[in-house]
């Protein structure tokens, strides 16, 4: 594909640059959902939740790094409270991850280089889990919050979200008040949001209040 760029000129004589944002779909690490025949009407795709479980008083905390992943046909649509979010991944209730530069053996976890490609719901979800890095990632056609973050200090960074719908224009539901963004920070703490592009999403592209 031809991608085209312009440089304009304004009456004052100042001139900037016009380009279009060019993300990247395919990886060769691929998590897909199932292709079945009422795919389309159930909205019912794959999905990865890291969170914490108790076994024999005993606790167990997950920790998960992503990267260069893609994920498509993901997420399952009218799943997406934060005690069952249903995403194409979610961290639940995983507390603080370290920043440890990605050293085998260690807490951390993140979601960098990632590609999300037609979701039935939102593509990352953050709830109760801090200081994990949601970096450069393109998150193209999706329902409801592209991201979504609940968590603390945790670090939103050089995304590209785009082609966000919403469930009320989908099914038709005008009694449907819910608002939605491309990224969402409503209920988040100290986050970090930097060098984001966020566009063509349903009803908003940043949603922090």
């Amino acid at each position: 594909f031809d991608h085209m760029g312009t440089e304009a000129t304004l009456s004052d004589g100042r001139k900037f640059q016009m380009r279009a944002e060019v993300g990247l779909l395919t990886r060769n690490v691929r998590i897909v959902g199932n292709d079945y025949k009422e795919l389309d009407e159930e909205l019912f795709g794959a999905r990865v939740l890291v969170g914490e479980f108790e076994q024999d008083d005993i606790t167990y905390t997950g920790y998960a790094r992503f990267g260069n992943v893609e994920f498509a046909r993901a997420g399952q649509e009218g799943w997406f409270d934060n005690f069952d979010p249903r995403y194409a991944i979610a961290y639940l209730d995983t507390g603080d991850t370290v920043n440890a530069g990605g050293k085998a053996g260690a807490k951390e976890s993140f979601v960098k280089k990632c590609s999300f490609n037609y979701n039935y719901n939102s593509a990352i979800g953050v709830f109760g889990s801090n200081n994990i890095a949601i970096e450069d990632n393109v998150i193209y056609n999706f329902i409801n919050n592209g991201i979504f973050d609940e968590g603390e200090r945790n670090k939103i960074t050089g995304n590209l979200v785009t082609m966000g719908q919403s469930i009320a224009r989908i099914k038709n539901q005008g009694l449907n008040f819910e608002f939605f963004g491309c990224i969402n920070i409503k209920r988040a703490k100290e986050t970090v949001l930097m060098n984001n592009v966020m566009a063509g999403c349903a009803q908003g592209g940043l949603y922090t209040i």
